[in-house]
């Protein structure tokens, strides 16, 4: 993992040359109690220092060391564990960093709670100088300069719960990642807020004042600097942060329309829908009316087929009569003939415009069944019904 490197070496070389300065640190206190012996019984009855005093001040000293050389002989076994078990140290490496960067939100978005509570506070401070009340400004601004979540999480990621999530993760918690993540968890407090009280754009705004006045305020505070110069301070961060909430919102809203334009042009409205399914319904109307009027062509067709019945009844007739009066009945015949070819030609005629009418019903029968929950169904009986007209001839 990039974070860390190990020498196990050096390691070892450094807390052996600890050991060395403790025993050194030990016999020097040893020779300074003789000497500060020897310094009293010179000047007895004048000079008189404490030995048990400066022996406690090289004691420290030796219990510090202890100190370190147990932390350093801890961490140095950890980072040997993980160099010597890599695969275990990666999936640590992956959890860990996305354990860090879900905490990292967690504790922006508490960040962005407290300083609402701190910029009111300041507010509050502030008209507290107003009319005097020095003790409840002085009160305000400890409560304000005090970083509660901040706090928090240092000590969970250094010795508590979020040890591990330290050790393993890629970045640490103080890094620039995690602050660019934690601003992210800040954010979203404000409009979570916002969008929970009213969900008004003021509300974001207001609530983005808020925090960055008092998360400002905070930060100058720890500094040193005044109640009065730190609230200026925080005034003009809420400010530069709402503007920037409010930038925020505009650009989104303007971005949002932009691609709901977008979409339109893919994905029809229900407005769209609803023009292209009337348009369709009228379609099926109209394939109906071409059907009733195909069935109306065939009837004539059929009466047309009489008259050419009767054309023949004559013709067998004339054939019984005399061979003069045949000729005269054959001419007189021939254009009833000629009317018969053209009754044969209506025919045909009427049978393509019956099979043009058949495959346009199907196509509106099909149309109706793929959308069964529009009301046209019940307007274009009919032409379900010339269909089935067809279907008898």
């Amino acid at each position: 993992m990039a974070r860390y490197t190990y020498d196990d070496a050096s390691v070892g070389s450094g807390l052996d040359a600890l050991a060395k300065a403790k025993s050194a640190l030990y016999n020097t206190e040893s020779d300074i109690s003789k000497a500060l012996q020897t310094i009293n019984s010179a000047g007895k009855g004048y000079i008189e220092y404490s030995v048990a005093d400066a022996a406690g001040i090289v004691g420290n000293d030796l219990d510090s060391i202890d100190s370190i050389t147990k932390e350093i002989a801890s961490t140095a076994a950890d980072l040997a564990y993980y160099f010597d078990h890599p695969i275990q140290s990666a999936i640590g490496n992956l959890f860990g960093t996305i354990d860090m960067a879900l905490f990292n939100l967690l504790e922006g978005a508490g960040s962005g709670i407290e300083g609402i509570f701190d910029g009111i506070l300041t507010i509050a401070g502030w008209g507290s100088g107003l009319v005097g009340w020095d003790g409840a400004q002085d009160f305000l601004s400890g409560v304000i300069e005090k970083d509660y979540v901040g706090d928090f999480f240092d000590y969970q990621y250094e010795s508590g719960a979020l040890k591990s999530v330290e050790f393993y993760s890629a970045y640490s918690h103080d890094s620039g990642v995690a602050e660019v993540i934690k601003g992210f968890g800040t954010a979203a407090a404000y409009v979570g807020i916002g969008i929970a009280t009213s969900g008004a754009l003021a509300a974001d705004i207001g609530f983005t004042y808020l925090g960055e006045q008092g998360r400002k305020t905070q930060t100058s505070l720890q500094s040193g600097k005044s109640f009065d110069e730190a609230a200026k301070d925080g005034f003009k961060a809420g400010l530069l942060g709402a503007a920037a909430a409010g930038a925020g919102n505009l650009a989104g809203g303007l971005l949002g329309k932009q691609f709901g334009k977008v979409v339109d042009k893919f994905h029809p409205t229900p407005s769209n829908a609803t023009s292209a399914i009337a348009s369709s319904a009228d379609d099926v109307a109209k394939a109906g009316t071409k059907i009733d009027d195909a069935l109306g062509a065939a009837s004539k067709v059929d009466d047309v087929t009489g008259a050419a019945s009767k054309v023949d009844d004559v013709t067998s007739t004339a054939s019984k009569v005399e061979k003069g009066q045949s000729k005269s009945l054959t001419e007189k015949a021939g254009p009833l003939r000629n009317k018969a070819d053209m009754v044969s030609r209506l025919d045909e005629s009427a049978e393509g415009a019956t099979k043009t009418a058949t495959e346009n019903s199907g196509k509106a029968k099909l149309f109706v069944e793929n959308e069964n929950d529009l009301p046209i169904m019940k307007d274009h009986e009919g032409a379900s019904g010339s269909t089935d007209k067809l279907s008898e001839l």
